[in-house]
């Protein structure tokens, strides 16, 4: 089509216009002179053709337009709209390839004065189109670029070769050469002229040319060479402004890169060539005018404004706004600019999350105030239910809490996990904080009820925190309020071991005799930790001594006392009244498990407020029986003292027969002095009474007493019965074990499973011999048994 064109010129010239005009200008236009001298149209066109080709031939429109523009207008037009859209569709690899395909040799250049100009592009340029390897020449030559002709394309990513006359040469040169630094951004390897090669020796072989990269890096180079040219071309060569790349795995392109360096020059540029200010990118979403609002770029955000982007453009990821992070990077100038542009200022991210309340939650003052100031609503909440207030609270804020309180923040606002903002205050143990708060006029006795129904005034008892408790009760929170499980604040109190808070709530109306669901007292707690102080102060402000230990046993304090032996514990309750004769459900009394114990302490502190010495348990045990199962030789010889009585048990035991199951103690001597001097006491009727009974002819042994070595915790023995009326000649013994001595038995071994477990509960000290006897160890007990009656039951027949 271009050859159809050439000739269609030639002959236009050669009908109408004069040859030696058209050979007089065209010599004058290139500035050169041909030897030989053309002598018509054909050889001056001949002599022409190193100045012209099908991309490049001004040479051929600046003649038209002279001579013959008129009766060439049509063809030129023509040729002109099918180069430009050969242009826009073929790519350098196409030329190249069709080129390879057309021509079987290599034109040789038809005149002397020509130059070879050969250029190494690397990386995406096969790609690019013809019209744009123009713009490159352009870009690189300027308007000398005219004088560029025979475009072909060799081996090589894209060596590109052109020829220029012979005496441009060293122009051309200067013109690349000033923008040497900008080769490498074009991509450019190495451009040779004739025999001159300029090479980029810090070309980046490891990354090849892609326009979007490199449009990224001539906008930084802007920095430095402060023109527009070099990314204006890489614009028009086809890099796209909106094109997303990373770097790392941050997300990136060319406008949001112009943001960061708030050049809002380049931005202009970028938007004119289509850049889209809206775009978000990367994983997060990132936007241009959210970038500028995070550095503080006022220039660059008022350009994004004015060409349309909303103050309020929100992140697609948690729906963040630019004054989110104005306030979240104290960009005061920032913020106005937003404001005044319409800014929203009580726009909530995904999380609830306003400027304001990602101000206070980052501690940023001076922000929370502007944006308080410009009226930004204090008493929005976040999915969680924080407030501005909860969430400085949680950051023990004192400031910003003081000015959120000024501004009417409500401090009631609960969490929806149903904590207040006093609440996590206490939990931080921030005293000016809850100071705060008390002064604005908050609920002191609101209780949570995903937290067990506590209070502020329990947290603080919880955390052991007197001062705070202090603070509360002085603005009269609620003393006596119980939680979920019925526990007040001042049976944490008990439970932390401070006697200072113990005291400032009792000075404060607590009532020590409210028990919890588990029927636990403040003085259970204070007892059973062993506190002598706090138990005291409990005592003092009228707390029940007589209250259970909180299970079916029935079993009180003092029997707590007596079982840990604590002699000052007992001393302030019985100093307290109370009972020292209390019986548990198993019949134990305080002096029962003193005397187990061994605590003659304690044994002397309850006789001395009246305990019963002779108190019977269900098996008819008195505290010397409990003495002697555990061992304490001791505590017998106290009790004896004391005026106790040596007797049996309901089922005929001793003391001696318990004492020996124990193993280890020896109180025969004891006993037997105890006896002596009991006996002694006995009036001289009774002597007499019991020497006449003597007298009186036998009817019976009605109890044998049988002491083993080991038997269980019983004595075991079996009275027999002898019916001396009967009217036979021979006397019949009862059975060896009836029913009802069999459950006598049974009920006597029970007991002592029993006693068993309520001292190996409360003692641990008793021998575990005491209680491990087996069935066979009874079965020879009860032969044994067996075998003495029959000797009895003989003598007697005998008598």
């Amino acid at each position: 089509m271009f050859a159809s064109l050439v000739f269609n010129i030639e002959k236009a010239l050669k009908n109408e216009a004069d040859f030696d005009d058209v050979l007089s200008f065209s010599t004058n236009y290139l500035r050169d002179r041909f030897e030989p001298q053309p002598l018509n149209i054909r050889q001056l066109f001949n002599c022409l053709q190193p100045y012209y080709c099908f991309i490049n031939y001004k040479i051929l429109k600046v003649v038209v337009s002279v001579f013959v523009e008129e009766a060439m207008e049509k063809n030129m037009r023509k040729y002109h709209e099918a180069q430009t859209k050969w242009l826009k569709s073929t790519t350098i690899q196409e030329f190249k390839e069709a080129v390879e395909k057309a021509a079987s040799t290599e034109a040789v250049d038809p005149s002397p004065n020509q130059c070879l100009i050969v250029l190494r592009l690397e990386g995406e340029w096969l790609k690019v189109k013809l019209n744009h390897l123009w713009r490159l020449l352009e870009h690189l030559f300027g308007k000398e670029s005219s004088i560029l002709t025979k475009l072909t394309i060799k081996e090589g990513s894209a060596l590109v070769c052109l020829f220029a006359p012979q005496s441009e040469i060293l122009s051309l040169l200067i013109l690349c050469s000033k923008k040497y630094n900008e080769l490498f951004l074009l991509s450019i390897q190495s451009i040779q002229f004739g025999n001159i090669l300029l090479s980029v020796s810090y070309y980046d072989w490891r990354n090849p040319f892609r326009l979007d990269l490199n449009l990224i890096g001539a906008i930084n180079y802007f920095k430095i060479h402060k023109s527009l040219s070099l990314i204006r071309c890489l614009l028009d060569i086809g890099a796209d402004p909106n094109k997303e790349i990373y770097l790392g795995n941050e997300g990136m392109n060319s406008l949001i890169f112009a943001t960061t360096l708030n050049n809002t020059e380049v931005m202009s540029l970028l938007v004119e060539y289509g850049a889209n200010v809206h775009k978000f990118i990367g994983p997060e979403g990132r936007s241009a005018i959210h970038l500028a609002a995070a550095a503080g770029y006022a220039e660059a955000l008022e350009f994004l404004l004015r060409k349309g982007v909303s103050p309020d453009h929100r992140l697609p990821s948690i729906n963040g706004t630019p004054l989110m992070l104005a306030s979240f990077h104290q960009h005061r100038n920032i913020i106005l600019l937003l404001l005044k542009n319409g800014a929203n200022l009580d726009i909530q991210n995904k999380n609830g999350i306003s400027a304001l309340a990602g101000a206070c939650d980052n501690g940023r003052y001076s922000m929370a105030k502007l944006l308080l100031e410009k009226g930004a609503n204090p008493n929005l909440q976040t999915i969680e239910g924080h407030t501005a207030l909860a969430l400085s609270c949680i950051r023990s804020k004192k400031e910003i809490v003081k000015l959120l309180l000024d501004f009417n923040a409500d401090p009631n606002i609960p969490l929806f996990n149903g904590f207040t903002p006093l609440m996590l205050a206490c939990q931080n143990k921030d005293y000016m904080i809850v100071k705060l708060l008390l002064q604005a006029g908050v609920s002191v006795d609101t209780q949570n009820d995903s937290f067990g129904r506590k209070t502020a005034l329990h947290i603080a008892t919880i955390l052991n925190n007197t001062q705070l408790v202090r603070l509360l009760l002085a603005a009269n929170a609620d003393i006596n309020i119980q939680d979920t499980n019925g526990i007040t604040p001042i049976a944490y109190a008990c439970e932390q071991r401070n006697k200072e808070m113990v005291e400032c709530c009792l000075k404060n109306k607590a009532n020590p005799n409210i028990c919890d669901e588990n029927g636990k007292f403040p003085l259970n707690i204070a007892v059973a930790k062993n506190e002598i102080e706090i138990t005291a102060a409990l005592l003092n402000a009228g707390a029940d001594p007589n209250i259970g230990i909180g299970n079916e046993s029935e079993a009180t304090l003092l029997h707590w006392a007596c079982v840990h032996s604590n002699n000052d514990i007992v001393h302030l309750l019985l100093k307290a009244n109370a009972n020292p004769n209390a019986v548990t459900t198993e019949g134990h009394t305080p002096l029962n498990t003193a005397a187990s114990m061994g605590c003659i302490k304690v044994a002397e502190m309850l006789l001395s407020e009246g305990a019963d010495i002779e108190f019977e348990d269900t098996l008819g045990w008195t505290p010397i029986f409990y003495a002697a199962a555990g061992g304490e030789s001791d505590m017998i010889s106290f009790l004896l003292k004391h005026g106790a009585k040596i007797k049996k048990d309901k089922f005929g035991g001793t003391i001696e027969s318990v004492a020996a199951i124990v193993g280890g103690i020896e109180i025969k001597g004891l006993l037997q002095e105890a006896t002596k001097k009991q006996s002694e006491k006995k009036d001289e009727a009774t002597v007499s009474k019991e020497q006449e009974r003597k007298d009186e002819p036998k009817e019976v042994t009605s109890t044998i007493l049988i002491t083993p070595v080991e038997v269980t915790s019983t004595a075991l023995t079996t009275p027999v019965e002898v019916d001396t009326e009967s009217s036979e000649e021979t006397t019949k013994p009862s059975p060896l074990i009836n029913e009802d001595d069999q459950q006598s038995t049974d009920n006597s071994y029970s007991h002592f499973q029993k006693i068993r477990t309520f001292i190996s509960s409360s003692i641990g000290s008793i021998k575990q011999q005491y209680y491990d006897n087996t069935i066979k160890q009874l079965e020879y007990q009860m032969e044994a048994m067996k075998s003495t009656i029959a000797e009895q039951l003989k003598l007697l027949s005998i008598s």
